[in-house]
């Protein structure tokens, strides 16, 4: 901790001339020893005169105290209890102040607005220096550099304007002075990201988030989106399988989420081509590569990465896992859960297998693995819901029946026009019907082809989940579910983006960083919801289940002053607001001065 004790020996005293106006003095003194019977006493030796101490602590040096001690020259300080800190360590002591007393130095002027908006800006920040994601950031790049890419991800998620408006909305909001920049100065930050740098990032994010895990497992959700991609100059931008702007190229992003903080562990993106099977190993290495330890980690994924070979590359690197299996019509999970007398103790239709805690059939089959002279057991827990394969089916039973009806009553082959062939001509045949006679040559019609349908309606609504440390299949849908976090983020962050990525080249890696950034706090605050809703004696809840629902109501709360030599006055807080801030967002309440 960088005080004025490390730099000279001069005690420090705040003091108040006739007219209210507050200074500092430095001061040494001196034992004097007793002398003609008198009594000896502490007398002062040394006065000088320091600066004049500003309301926000701050405390500019004066000329002839730097002449006096130049060691104090080339950083700001700050006053409290009679001692004088550095820029840094008050910010470290106050991280709620610093910014507006900065952005006070800086900016105010006579023309400069009396409030700002101060609670969504407040939480968010408090929240990134409570889980140190700032001092990652510095560690990837240098302090001014990293506001800057804070500041633009507070703006995408409260702002979200474009980055012309940036200097508008940043004037009336909380904010660190060296995020205050103009457009050209935030592309010419972006500019300076690239790749290494947000892999830098992750490993300081990985490093320090182990202290929250105690080294024990952490259930890590796994999940990839694809990102249309304006910019012709991005080099890993490929055409794939585009859900829409089928016309333009994109990136595949893929994110790492540890489901007990719901802060991003890890993230990167890969060419557009990719499918989701092929790029998981890839991901593994990456991670591997930056320190992480994988069996640390149990990933938990949906069915689009679970493969044979990419299990069995976890079971090798001492991984876990919980992910969704594909039930392929070939494979020996459909002909189990399709069986016509399959034992009571494996049939999803049966009164054996119904769990009442999770109002749905299951049960569970035993794999075992040779791992490195060691038998691996790899549980596949299969699941049908009773409720919606009744809806399912009835529903599938009438799309058939209905094509059937268009079916025989057209005379040419127009009715597989219709949406709903799609769907139903899997389930139809067609046969002879003699109606004039046995010898005669008869009419051919369409008719459901009940096999498949029988078929299809025993495998209605049954999913299966492959882990290798989850036995149980009530625990192992529990985790599963809690992935919807991450896909539920996946959709605010393309919300965020627009759809589509617009930026060059040159600063794909800083915007992408940008939204990274902002992404993990808003999965934060959603995961610290959950946890809340069950627990039903804290009454409070994310506002219509809507995190920026929940920043708008913090974005009424504004800081005032009259002058712009007086501290900031933060409103009054209602017992609502200040459950947002302790419990959702949780972070301590903002101070009543600042």
């Amino acid at each position: 901790m960088t005080t004025n004790r490390d730099l000279c020996h001069l005690n420090f005293l705040a003091t108040a001339d006739a007219k209210g106006n507050r200074y500092v003095r430095g001061y040494k003194n001196v034992w004097v020893p007793g002398k003609d019977g008198k009594r000896g006493g502490s007398r002062m030796s040394q006065q000088v005169y320091v600066g004049a101490l500003q309301a926000n602590g701050h405390v500019p040096l004066s000329e002839k105290f730097l002449e006096k001690f130049p060691q104090f020259a080339g950083t700001d300080w700050y006053y409290e209890k009679n001692t004088l800190y550095s820029a840094d360590e008050f910010e470290k002591m106050h991280p709620e102040a610093v910014s507006v007393a900065t952005s006070a130095e800086v900016q105010e002027t006579e023309d400069a607005p009396s409030f700002k908006h101060f609670g969504a800006t407040y939480g968010l920040r408090m929240m990134a220096h409570d889980s140190e994601m700032l001092e990652s950031m510095e560690a990837a790049c240098d302090k001014k550099t990293s506001e800057v890419i804070f500041g633009q991800a507070l703006y995408n998620i409260l702002g979200r304007g474009s980055a012309s408006s940036f200097k508008d909305w940043a004037q009336d909001h909380y904010l660190h002075a060296d995020a205050c920049v103009s457009d050209q100065r935030v592309s010419e930050a972006f500019s300076r990201i690239s790749s290494e740098t947000l892999d830098t990032f992750f490993q300081e994010r990985y490093e320090r988030s182990l202290k929250t895990s105690g080294g024990q497992l952490r259930y890590c959700a796994l999940d990839s989106t694809s990102i249309s991609v304006t910019s012709g100059s991005v080099d890993h931008a490929e055409y794939g399988y585009a859900k829409q702007d089928k016309d333009l190229k994109q990136i595949n992003l893929v994110a790492v989420m540890d489901q007990m903080t719901g802060e991003l562990i890890y993230a990167t993106e890969y060419n557009g081509s990719i499918n989701d099977i092929s790029s998981f190993t890839y991901i593994c290495k990456k991670m591997k590569r930056l320190g992480m330890d994988l069996s640390q980690i149990v990933f938990v994924a949906d069915r689009g990465y679970c493969s044979n070979f990419n299990q069995d590359y976890l079971l090798h690197n001492g991984a876990s896992f919980v992910m969704g299996r594909k039930i392929d019509s070939r494979s020996s999970l459909y002909k189990l859960l399709t069986a016509e007398k399959p034992p009571s103790s494996k049939d999803l239709h049966s009164t054996v297998t119904i769990r009442p805690e999770i109002r749905m059939h299951a049960f569970t089959t035993i794999e075992k693995f040779r791992i490195d002279n060691q038998t691996v057991d790899v549980y596949t827990h299969l699941y049908r819901d009773p409720i919606r394969a009744v809806a399912e089916n009835m529903n599938r039973r009438e799309c058939v029946y209905n094509m059937v009806q268009r079916a025989n009553n057209c005379t040419d082959d127009s009715f597989k026009k219709h949406p709903d062939w799609r769907e139903a001509g899997a389930y139809m045949r067609r046969l002879e019907v003699k109606t004039n006679g046995e010898h005669q040559r008869g009419e051919m019609q369409w008719f459901p082809d009940n096999g498949k349908l029988l078929e299809a309606e025993r495998a209605a609504t049954c999913f299966a989940i492959s882990s290798n440390v989850q036995s149980d299949p009530i625990k192992a849908l529990q985790t599963y579910r809690a992935r919807n976090t991450i896909e539920v983020g996946f959709r605010i962050f393309k919300q965020d983006v627009d759809e589509r990525f617009h930026t060059s080249g040159c600063g794909y890696y800083g915007k992408l960083w940008c939204y990274l950034v902002a992404w993990s706090l808003l999965l934060m605050i959603r995961t610290n919801a959950l946890n809340i809703s069950a627990a039903d004696d804290l009454p409070v809840r994310l506002p219509h289940n809507s995190v920026p629902e929940l920043l708008s109501h913090l974005e009424t709360i504004h800081i005032s002053r009259r002058r712009a030599k007086d501290l900031w006055l933060v409103d009054k807080l209602t017992k609502q607001q200040r459950l947002y801030f302790t419990e959702l967002l949780k972070v301590k309440t903002p101070p009543q001065k600042l």
